[in-house]
């Protein structure tokens, strides 16, 4: 009985105890969350129980590599870093940027040293989140002594370091892609057609003359051997002038992909000979009208013809490559590591970078024109400068030429010394071998890209 007495006394405790829980949990509301779970919190914060308010999520920080756009040794300044970034939603708030440099052209030992790490780096998917980078290519006599980041920016692409683009341009905000010049941005597809770099700036090679001038009436396109061989001396002069000639007319038809130059040693012997020719017949020769033959961007800004509200009115004359259009060269451009961690952000920055707001003020205009076709008219001024009406349409008729791109690099180079050479060889038999020689090293130059 007495064993009874005790059992029964222990069973009304535990329902007591189990009684006095549920009522508990039914005036507060709250259950005991699942193994595994999470709890659920009611109206009041579980915050004002800790005494603690959480913190704030940090700004995501993006590394942005700027090779060499801005020309002087200290890289971007402060002021410039916010014109560039600042107008971009969430600059400072969800994102920043760390913007990088590498060492300018007077440490050219430490220059070439951190670009070696930079690029294994991005190989074994580090690096920066994003670069924007200038291609040289030095002319003949001029010896700069360092490296580019990606010296073939079309090897880069092979090796896959750079993230695909064209999801996040199908969504893009700020940039207007069917307003970007297609021939150029084309430049930026890898093998597999995808977009992986987008070019910022371009220029081509152009001769002006005065509105009225003959050289109004000639019938144009032409391909680069008529230049050549034309029995107008003023198109003789300018098919031949300068030290772009091999690279007008060939440049544009290497083939980084098949790895291929894209023309035979004989069509570059046979330039060669033309080119001379030409330079000879019609060195003393007058070309009435001309103005002044240069890189279309150098007459904007390094010789100043262009830009000003009084700007006269010239006719543009394209250097025509080999089959009759133009090439545009393409010194700026920017790329997204492929093994970022904040790609979102990394577009976000680039998408406002090509917007047309943006472009009209980038530092980089200054070495080329805008990829946005319809800047550069007056009302859409780039960093003070604009062109006439006149110029404008003569303008946008030469850049509508444009139907072969490059990136400039070794090759171009090599194009530029042999210009040089070809000019100062005193027999047919030393034109041959320094066409065969550039020829062969230009060969030795895409295999080991």
């Amino acid at each position: 009985m007495k064993q009874n007495r005790i059992l029964q006394r222990f069973l009304c405790a535990t329902v007591l105890v189990l009684a006095c829980v549920w009522l508990a949990a039914c005036q507060t509301g709250k259950t005991e969350p699942e193994a595994g779970g999470s709890s659920q919190p009611g109206p009041e914060s579980s915050e004002a129980a800790s005494g603690a308010e959480a913190e704030p999520e940090k700004p995501v920080e993006i590394t942005l590599l700027l090779d060499y756009v801005y020309d002087s040794p200290s890289g971007i300044s402060k002021k410039e870093k916010e014109e560039l970034f600042g107008g971009i939603p969430g600059y400072g708030e969800t994102f920043t940027v760390d913007v990088q440099h590498l060492p300018f052209m007077d440490n050219a030992e430490g220059r070439k040293g951190q670009i070696e790490r930079i690029r294994m780096e991005m190989m074994q998917d580090k690096g920066p989140d994003i670069v924007i980078t200038r291609n040289y290519a030095t002319p003949p006599g001029v010896e700069l002594g360092f490296s580019d980041l990606f010296p073939i920016p079309q090897s880069a692409m092979k090796q896959r370091l750079f993230l695909p683009l064209d999801d996040y341009i199908a969504n893009a905000q700020y940039m207007e892609w069917d307003k970007l010049l297609p021939q150029v941005m084309e430049a930026g597809k890898d093998g597999e057609g995808r977009q992986v770099i987008l070019p910022l700036v371009y220029s081509f090679s152009v001769s002006l003359f005065d509105r009225e001038s003959a050289m109004a009436q000639q019938t144009l396109p032409m391909t680069r051997s008529q230049m050549l061989e034309s029995e107008d001396p003023g198109m003789q002069r300018i098919a031949s002038d300068g030290w772009r000639v091999f690279a007008d007319a060939l440049y544009g038809f290497v083939d980084y992909e098949k790895e291929e130059l894209g023309f035979t040693e004989q069509e570059a012997l046979d330039l060669a000979k033309q080119l001379k020719t030409a330079r000879e017949q019609s060195a003393l020769a007058e070309c009435p009208g001309l103005v002044e033959s240069a890189s279309s961007s150098d007459l904007l800004f390094g010789l100043g013809l262009l830009g000003a509200k009084d700007s006269p009115d010239y006719v543009w004359v394209p250097s025509y490559h080999r089959d009759g259009g133009v090439t545009a060269y393409i010194p700026v451009y920017a790329a997204i590591n492929r093994s970022t961690q904040h790609p979102d952000q990394c577009f976000a920055i680039l998408d406002w970078l090509l917007s047309k707001e943006s472009q009209r003020t980038a530092g980089w205009t200054s070495l080329g024109f805008p990829v946005h076709m319809d800047l550069g008219l007056h009302g859409q001024s780039v960093n003070g400068w604009f062109l006439n009406d006149w110029n404008f349409e003569q303008f946008a008729s030469a850049r509508d030429q444009i139907d072969q791109t490059a990136y400039l690099g070794p090759l171009y180079t090599e194009m530029l010394e042999l210009n040089d050479k070809v000019l100062q060889a005193e027999s047919d038999a030393e034109l041959e071998k320094l066409v065969h020689e550039a020829y062969t090293r230009m060969q030795m130059i895409l295999a080991e890209s």
